[in-house]
């Protein structure tokens, strides 16, 4: 038992090198999609992009905020408001963040 130990802590640190040396100067042939082809998922994640980012998902924050707001000025702040305000001030950030990279950057953060 002591040998084979010996013999993997002699020649596994070596093994893994010469893999690890074969991974990067011999790749193997890479079948990537081309620039022009579409991929399945892509229609789904349109799908999604424009949920997110439309007219939907600006009422639905619009309205959380509100109704933070009136829940902040009316109650005792308690968890149930906490967890109210980070709904709503963090899907504002995220819309914010979505219409400040278009602003900036033309194309923006969705492409």
């Amino acid at each position: 038992m002591r040998r084979l130990n010996q013999l993997v802590a002699k020649y596994g640190a070596r093994l893994a090198y010469g893999f690890g040396v074969l991974a990067i100067a011999w790749p193997a042939r890479v079948f990537a999609a081309t620039a022009g082809g579409t991929l399945p998922w892509d229609a789904t994640l349109n799908t999604l992009q424009t949920d997110l980012s439309g007219t939907v998902a600006h009422t639905v924050t619009t309205a959380a905020v509100i109704g933070t707001g009136i829940a902040w000025a009316f109650t005792e702040h308690g968890t149930g408001v906490r967890k109210l305000s980070g709904v709503a001030f963090g899907g504002a950030a995220a819309l914010g963040a979505t219409t400040a990279m278009t602003a900036l950057f033309g194309a923006g953060a969705l492409f």
